[in-house]
């Protein structure tokens, strides 16, 4: 994750910031923790720095907006571009990644799982996202159903459901596996 070069900077129009300068001191003091968040959700490295790229890239070309609001589009152009991402793997390979591991099945290894594993494994990228915005990046209600483009009672909800299923994950006997809902 390296912020854009000389020659990108100089090809890309800053409609929402008053010089390079300007951009650079933002990118670098929301990069990793969107960058964080990318993974997170995707589990793929490559492709949140392909995301991340992208979503600067919008930013750069947005009218222009304060810092807490240019934050919230990174974040919601973030989501927008990995929703896409995962329309176009197809319908296959999203069933092949939401089966849960081999390990999942495995008795000897169920009590050794951790919680980071056990929910990566169980639950679907966009519970992952509500998880993340919420916990680790502190977003309130509100600003997660902006990012996410849902409504705010829709994520209170959500949020609460997906608290519900990873207490039955971590209590489940057969190491977190639990029926796809």
């Amino acid at each position: 994750m390296s912020s854009p070069s000389a020659e990108e900077e100089s090809s890309v129009p800053l409609s929402g910031f008053s010089d390079h300068d300007a951009f650079a001191d933002f990118y670098h003091r929301t990069a990793a923790a969107l960058h964080g968040y990318v993974t997170k959700v995707t589990r793929d490295r490559a492709a949140a720095d392909d995301i991340l790229q992208m979503a600067y890239l919008r930013l750069l070309r947005a009218p222009r907006m304060d810092d807490a609001h240019r934050r919230a589009y990174l974040y919601r152009t973030a989501s927008s571009i990995m929703v896409d991402r995962w329309r176009k793997l197809g319908s296959e390979r999203r069933h092949l990644a939401s089966q849960p591991s081999i390990e999942s099945y495995n008795v000897h290894h169920e009590r050794t799982m951790d919680l980071h594993h056990l929910l990566n494994e169980q639950l679907n990228g966009r519970e992952r996202a509500l998880l993340w915005l919420a916990y680790a990046e502190g977003f309130s209600h509100e600003e997660i159903a902006k990012i996410l483009g849902l409504a705010e009672k829709s994520v209170k909800v959500m949020l609460f459901r997906v608290r519900e299923k990873a207490k039955r994950l971590l209590s489940s006997p057969m190491g977190g596996e639990i029926e796809h809902e």
